[in-house]
């Protein structure tokens, strides 16, 4: 936050954390840090309201009138604002309009769009549609990178007298949350869980690996180690946080390279133990089971 501060001269007014993951603590911390507004994936609100969101023959969700509007997290005396993004739009953009023409593709995305504006036009609401996903991953499988998919859909939702494209902010300003939540199912942008970044043999052990260097370097930063040192061994634990040493390392999904990975994640965890000058525990030293 203080990073996109000295970028931009403010604070985000908005955030959503990595892979979309929430919690209640989560979620505790952004209010907390002054944050306005945060996104999950409707599989979440689905699980923290006990409410079906399925898709029916007609393409469109059940109870659309429960997904397509904000919600305020209340946890003590902090809240924050949490909008649910529609997965199926989103997911159509990340994963199959590029195996479409543009013109297919803008065509279906409408049609979905059109099928949940009468689905809820009635209520005569503000209801908001939200598309949500990993901005850089998609493009290169686009035909010109998603250059005419994106321009064309603009201009469709421009000349739309249905649709009003807003930014987040703008539209809580206008039409802030009355539903409240006071406690969110934790889970993911995928399948609303975190299966993907853990469960399997290697991914377990790569967390173990991880929590005892984490462990290690808490007591090392509280023992009062110089600064230098300090923000070389965050700077290394940090990296080895991310989480696609995790999703790579398990069972669900395949590189090809998984003794890459492991030598990649490793390092860094070898690195903190190098400028701490202490010695490797042993089960670091031994490999990762990967299925």
């Amino acid at each position: 936050l203080n990073f996109h501060k000295s970028i931009f001269g403010l604070k985000p007014a908005g955030v959503w954390s990595p892979e979309m993951a929430v919690s209640n603590e989560s979620l505790k911390i952004l209010a907390e840090s002054g944050i306005f507004w945060t996104i999950a994936d409707q599989n979440i609100l689905s699980k923290s309201i006990n409410i079906d969101f399925s898709l029916q023959n007609d393409r469109l969700i059940k109870n659309p009138h429960l997904l397509y509007k904000p919600y305020t997290f209340f946890n003590g005396n902090n809240s924050i604002n949490i909008i649910f993004r529609d997965q199926i739009l989103s997911d159509l953009i990340g994963f199959a309009y590029n195996n479409m023409s543009w013109e297919d593709a803008v065509d279906d995305f409408m049609d979905r769009l059109e099928r949940i504006y009468f689905s809820v036009s009635q209520d005569f609401k503000p209801y908001l549609v939200t598309i949500a996903l990993d901005g850089e991953n998609c493009w290169e499988y686009y035909e010109k990178d998603g250059v005419e998919f994106l321009f064309n859909l603009y201009k469709k939702l421009n000349e739309s007298n249905q649709f009003k494209l807003v930014s987040v902010t703008d539209y809580l300003s206008k039409y802030p949350p009355i539903d409240r939540l006071y406690n969110i199912k934790p889970g993911s942008w995928v399948r609303g869980d975190f299966s993907n970044w853990i469960g399997g043999e290697g991914q377990n052990q790569a967390w173990d690996h991880l929590y005892q260097t984490r462990v290690d370097v808490e007591k090392y930063i509280n023992s009062g180690i110089d600064g230098e040192k300090r923000e070389k061994i965050l700077r290394e634990i940090y990296i080895a946080e991310g989480s696609d040493w995790f999703w790579w390392l398990g069972d669900n999904e395949k590189s090809g390279m998984d003794e890459l990975w492991e030598q990649e994640f490793k390092e860094h965890l070898f690195k903190i133990y190098e400028i701490l000058e202490i010695s490797l525990p042993e089960n670091l030293k031994s490999p990762i089971k990967i299925v």
